[in-house]
């Protein structure tokens, strides 16, 4: 652990998320200043659009109620957790959002599929599908 923490308000915001489904996305950052991890934006824009709000030097934090057509042909929707780390953000960065990852994911306190990208094309719809098929196994 990093030594951050997480603001009220971003607990407060993942949690209307999560229980109301009225937010789609959330996306955080670490602000150095007050040692927490705080919403940058609150968005209900689609899959493709929440990602192309990331900064390309700059990793960031996100959660996203992704839906999605299952292998039965139902509509599902599944809660990601995406890490964004760019190949070209610094170092310094990356470590601390890297050393933050597992304690404040562990604080949204519910089940989510983790999604890692170093690129915008780690984000394509089909391979987010797959991911959640191979980790809840979708059958139906």
């Amino acid at each position: 652990m990093t030594g951050i923490g997480i603001s009220s308000d971003a607990l407060e915001k993942f949690n209307k998320q999560k229980m109301e489904r009225s937010i789609k996305g959330l996306i955080f950052r670490i602000d150095e200043a007050s040692g927490e991890v705080v919403v940058e934006t609150e968005t209900n824009d689609s899959f493709e659009e929440l990602v192309q709000r990331f900064p390309i030097n700059e990793p960031r934090f996100a959660t996203y109620d992704f839906p999605f057509v299952n292998r039965a042909g139902l509509e599902d929707t599944r809660l990601l957790f995406i890490f964004w780390s760019p190949d070209d953000a610094p170092i310094k960065l990356k470590m601390l959002f890297a050393g933050t990852k597992n304690f404040f994911r562990s604080q949204l306190d519910t089940v989510m599929i983790n999604i890692e990208g170093t690129a915008l094309k780690d984000f394509s719809k089909d391979k987010i599908v797959k991911r959640i098929e191979e980790r809840v196994g979708i059958n139906r």
